[in-house]
């Protein structure tokens, strides 16, 4: 979660990925969506993490340019 603010505050810049082995991690991601749901997080910051199956697809979202905007900070807050 420190990362995921720290990234959301625009301090890194670095991919987040999620490495979802048997589905781990699905009870975050339906928290992460309710927190969409009710406002307590903007739909744009579901794009500051991605998700993996397996190990070497972890590896192949490592070499894809991150799409986390550099001016994070000026959309940290809310509304």
């Amino acid at each position: 979660m420190e990362v995921l603010s720290m990234k959301k505050l625009g301090s890194i810049f670095v991919p987040v990925i999620f490495l979802n082995t048997r589905n781990y991690f699905d009870p975050l991601f339906e928290l992460f969506q309710r927190s969409v749901d009710e406002k307590f997080m903007r739909p744009l910051h579901v794009q500051m993490w991605d998700v993996a199956a397996t190990p070497k697809e972890v590896l192949h979202k490592l070499s894809a340019p991150s799409h986390w905007p550099q001016n994070s900070r000026d959309f940290a807050d809310m509304p």
